[in-house]
């Protein structure tokens, strides 16, 4: 913020909420001009507490081009940021979002190497950056022996899906984001791989600086994340889902599924339809249905996708069905 004006500050209001329904929901608020011009007008007056504070590049919050600068910092109640995104037809992403893997590999002229934590720092915290601004969580790998014996920067730029799965393996349900970067300052070109259970997604992008095209290519792999994950924006309708997990061995794997099914944020409704020996059938009302609820359960290592079997009767008549096997 340029000073403590009362234009200023408003400016300033807006652009904190801004920022924090584009965290709190996943999206970019694309489309939204109007009703979305509505709510920051209003920003000011909806703000819990705020207050100023100087910050500089020494405390991380700072810039080399701005040096010192005054931020303001601004807190929002929950329910106002609920309010808001009901409003824009969106709702918090709160559970089942995914933690991010980047696995970098730099050409520097005819050779290729692995970007290190350590040695490219800057990279790492600008990924960092760029994934917080849209609420996720990076994990940065540890590049030591067990890593470097595990990947190749040959690895990397071949795009070798089965020996990064293998790598990412030890960082437990953080998805793994392969990123590819060649070029010079004014000049940067980068290939990007976001490995989904379902395969990976590509993309390339270009800009001047490494920053810009890290920025970039965050935003894009959260906007494929949401679209994957969540229902399109004001079309969140509540379906009945039929779920059946096999292979439940007793009281902890009930409580275990029921947690799961329980945290997420698609799911309004849960309830135990059917229990048997090895097996339970949960019935699910869960926003954009079964194929957003289906999106979000194949992240969770602790399932595997199988084949439905139908039961006879009434009750399942309409009713969309999903089928796991606990692992």
């Amino acid at each position: 913020i340029a000073d403590d004006t009362p234009q200023a500050r408003k400016a300033a209001m807006a652009e904190a909420l801004r920022k924090v329904l584009v965290k709190a929901s996943g999206h970019r608020l694309s489309g939204m001009d109007g009703r979305l011009a509505s709510l920051l007008k209003h920003a000011e007056d909806q703000a819990r507490e705020f207050r100023y504070r100087q910050a500089s590049a020494t405390t991380g919050e700072g810039d080399e081009t701005t040096g010192n600068r005054r931020l303001l910092w601004v807190r929002f109640d929950r329910a106002v940021v609920e309010r808001d995104l009901d409003e824009l037809g969106l709702l918090i992403w709160e559970q089942g979002r995914p933690d991010l893997l980047p696995w970098v590999v730099i050409e520097e002229g005819k050779s290729r190497r692995l970007a290190d934590p350590d040695r490219d720092g800057a990279l790492f915290t600008a990924l960092g950056k760029a994934a917080k601004s849209r609420g996720l969580a990076l994990v940065v790998p540890l590049m030591d022996l067990e890593d470097r014996n595990a990947l190749s920067a040959a690895d990397l730029w071949i795009g070798d899906q089965e020996k990064v799965k293998a790598a990412s393996a030890r960082y437990g349900r953080a998805l793994p984001l392969v990123i590819r970067l060649s070029g010079t300052d004014g000049n940067w070109k980068g290939h990007w791989t976001l490995m989904l259970p379902e395969g990976g997604q590509e993309w390339e992008n270009g800009a001047d600086t490494v920053a810009d095209l890290i920025h970039k290519g965050v935003n894009k792999s959260v906007d494929l994340l949401a679209q994957r994950l969540l229902p399109a924006p004001g079309k969140a309708s509540r379906e009945l889902v039929r779920v059946r997990f096999v292979g439940v061995r007793g009281l902890s794997d009930y409580a275990l599924l029921q947690s799961l099914l329980g945290g997420l944020d698609l799911v309004t409704d849960l309830s135990l339809a059917k229990a048997e020996s090895d097996s339970l059938v949960f019935r699910v009302r869960a926003l954009g249905g079964k194929e957003a609820l289906a999106a979000q359960l194949a992240l969770s290592p602790e399932l595997k996708p199988v084949v439905d079997i139908p039961d006879d009767g009434k009750e399942t008549a309409g009713m969309e069905t999903l089928s796991y096997e606990l692992r």
